[in-house]
């Protein structure tokens, strides 16, 4: 299993111990806002099992983002294979998921530059994908940052989500692995 370093950052794998900050993660409202409802404990627990599976079957997945200067689980940021069908997929995508106290301070751009490196880099991934909730600006933002680029026309209504849902508008971006 990799593990990935930043300058702020360890991406590993997840731990027990980083159970009860991904518990917490998944119960703020604010960190929900444009993912859907709210994550119970054992949905939580059941998310991280599927997470660790995934790295024990691919070897990449989903790290958990570690903050060097307090030694803690603040999240993930990694990439996942999405499960429902849209026009681009089969796919991998970049994602990212941090608590609230550490927005705003660029940890979700670092640690994503780094995972899109070591996918199209070390994994030779031709293209990854980014999608996130028309109304989520700064996930667009740092999609920017990190050198995706928008495909308007990829933008799609998310076939897991009630149509009329206003988290249901969704917009794509692309990296290809010659991108920078």
């Amino acid at each position: 299993m990799t593990t990935l370093e930043t300058d702020r950052l360890i991406l590993r794998r997840f731990e027990g111990r980083d159970l009860d900050p991904m518990v917490a993660l998944h119960l703020d409202e604010e960190v929900m806002r444009f993912l859907g409802p709210l994550l119970l404990p054992e949905q939580t627990n059941d998310f991280l099992y599927r997470v660790v599976n995934a790295f024990d079957e691919r070897g990449w997945g989903l790290w958990c983002a570690e903050l060097k200067s307090i030694s803690r689980c603040i999240g993930f940021i990694g990439l996942n294979e999405p499960t429902f069908d849209a026009a681009f997929t089969p796919c991998v995508e970049i994602g990212w998921r941090l608590a609230t106290a550490q927005w705003n301070q660029g940890l979700a751009t670092e640690g994503a530059r780094e995972i899109r490196r070591f996918a199209h880099e070390d994994l030779a991934l031709a293209e990854i994908v980014s999608m996130t909730s028309t109304a989520n600006l700064a996930s667009q933002r740092v999609m920017e940052k990190i050198g995706l680029i928008r495909d308007p026309d990829g933008d799609f209504r998310h076939p897991q989500l009630s149509p009329d849902d206003p988290l249901a508008p969704h917009v794509l971006f692309r990296s290809h692995s010659s991108a920078t």
